[in-house]
């Protein structure tokens, strides 16, 4: 019988014990490395368990007239047309998002609100 709690809590598991494999080599050096890892570690813990359709990138969503800051991590609907795409790197227009994560090491309830 499938357990969904105990699969999701070795999810959890997973990913915790690998988030901090790129600080033991380098410290605190370069946080924006550090911090994009850890993006990428959960970008592709996700892609695991997403329909083939969505996809997972980081960049800017822009529509006509406005542009959003740079995002951690858009998921989008694959299917859809791309402005720019690179590697992970794509910007896309908001009809094909789904949503979109900011990753933090560590997050406030204030900055959560």
């Amino acid at each position: 019988m499938y357990d969904m709690m105990s699969n999701q809590q070795s999810i959890a598991a997973e990913l915790l014990a690998a988030k901090d494999r790129v600080r033991f080599f380098i410290g605190d050096a370069h946080w924006g490395e550090d911090g994009r890892y850890k993006e990428r570690l959960l970008s592709e813990c996700l892609g695991k368990l997403t329909a083939s359709n969505v996809a997972i990138g980081t960049g800017f969503i822009k529509n006509d007239t406005k542009i959003t800051t740079q995002i951690d991590l858009i998921v989008y609907d694959s299917q859809c047309p791309l402005l720019f795409q690179s590697g992970d790197f794509v910007i896309v227009e908001p009809e094909a998002v789904f949503g979109i994560i900011e990753v933090k090491s560590n997050a406030s309830n204030s900055e959560l609100t």
